[in-house]
């Protein structure tokens, strides 16, 4: 009986430990719709910031090795602030009816920061707006 109680306890607490994002609208208008979560930027500190970024397709996305049409996908970027540029760690893509299809993990912390952070972040770019909506206007950080 201690056993099937153990087992229980042990199944609740692994559940309760489950992740809930806090999006936040990013970019909302007939071409794109992008929300990010405000909960990872409450606990960020320092020039180096991880952002999980939902963004909705329409039309859907088609990829070659993934089966369906993605509506939806979540990306978790790692930004570094000092040279501006972004990495990306994970991606999940989801269906028409929020049904995961398929996720990529990226082992990006073993790489020097030269390849970890690779891609720049351009001025037009959502990542920018998401930089300029966490810091100000100027889109500038005080060190």
């Amino acid at each position: 009986m201690k056993l099937y109680l153990i087992i229980i306890f042990s199944a609740l607490s692994i559940f309760g430990q489950e992740y809930t994002h806090r999006w936040k609208p990013l970019v909302i208008d007939e071409k794109e719709k992008i929300w990010y979560d405000q909960s990872m930027v409450d606990s960020t500190r320092g020039s180096r910031i991880d952002i999980w970024i939902l963004q909705m397709y329409k039309p859907p996305l088609t990829f070659e090795g993934i089966s369906g049409e993605v509506y939806r996908s979540k990306t978790l970027f790692t930004i570094d602030l000092k040279t501006v540029k972004y990495g990306i760690r994970d991606v999940v893509y989801y269906d028409v009816t929020n049904k995961e299809i398929q996720n990529f993990h990226y082992d990006i912390d073993k790489y020097p920061d030269n390849i970890k952070y690779s891609y720049p972040i351009m001025e037009n770019s959502f990542l920018f707006t998401f930089i300029k909506e966490i810091y100000g206007k100027s889109g500038e950080t005080s060190n």
